[in-house]
């Protein structure tokens, strides 16, 4: 009965019952946002061997922990998915400033023409539309990259902005394309629709 009683004492009421749960909720989302501005990294342990001997290294038993605690499943997912996901404002505010010649562009453009201009493979990101999903180990290959690599010419940048300005046309036209279409089909599913509650649709 002490978790139905309230600080000042007394039955707990409905407004008191939702005060918790608001403090619930605002502590989860306190944490939620401390943890997304941390680095974090997560370590799952495994026994060496049943006697927990040093220098003692029991393959068969540690397989068998990595297939019970799913890590085997988990790194296939991670390998053939795309674990990293990155909002394009912070990829392009990173390497805005050390690409002087990428300075006036939009954050898409910027991403879409780094991960061109580096040429990493077109399989290991996607390109959303406010964030960049990338293959695992992808941003620290990129960012190394940027890092060593001389700046771009003044021929590629004008290429890399042909390209984006191509790109961006080829999402408007499909854009379009959707916009023209979802009328018809709507049109379309009302005409059935009525057709069916006419009766339509009752073998004779």
């Amino acid at each position: 009965h002490s978790l139905a009683r309230i600080e000042g004492g007394g039955a707990l009421q409905s407004g008191g019952f939702r005060s918790v749960s608001k403090h619930f909720l605002t502590g989860l989302r306190e944490m939620v946002k401390e943890l997304s501005r941390a680095n974090l990294h997560f370590i799952r342990c495994m026994l060496p061997n049943d006697r927990q001997a040093p220098l003692r290294f029991d393959g068969g038993r540690v397989l068998d922990q990595m297939r019970q605690s799913g890590t085997l499943v988990l790194v296939e997912l991670m390998h053939r998915g795309f674990p990293s996901r990155v909002p394009c404002k912070d990829l392009a505010d990173r390497y805005r400033a050390a690409i002087p010649a990428l300075a006036g562009w939009d954050d898409r453009s910027i991403v879409s023409c780094l991960m061109r201009l580096y040429e990493l493979p077109p399989k290991s990101w996607v390109m959303g539309a406010t964030h960049v999903f990338l293959k695992s180990g992808l941003w620290a290959q990129l960012d190394e990259m940027v890092g060593k690599s001389p700046q771009p010419g003044e021929e590629t940048i004008k290429k890399m902005k042909r390209q984006a300005t191509r790109e961006r046309v080829r999402v408007v036209v499909r854009v379009a394309d959707i916009v023209g279409w979802l009328p018809r089909f709507c049109r379309l599913l009302k005409a059935r629709r009525a057709f069916l509650a006419a009766g339509g649709g009752e073998s004779r």
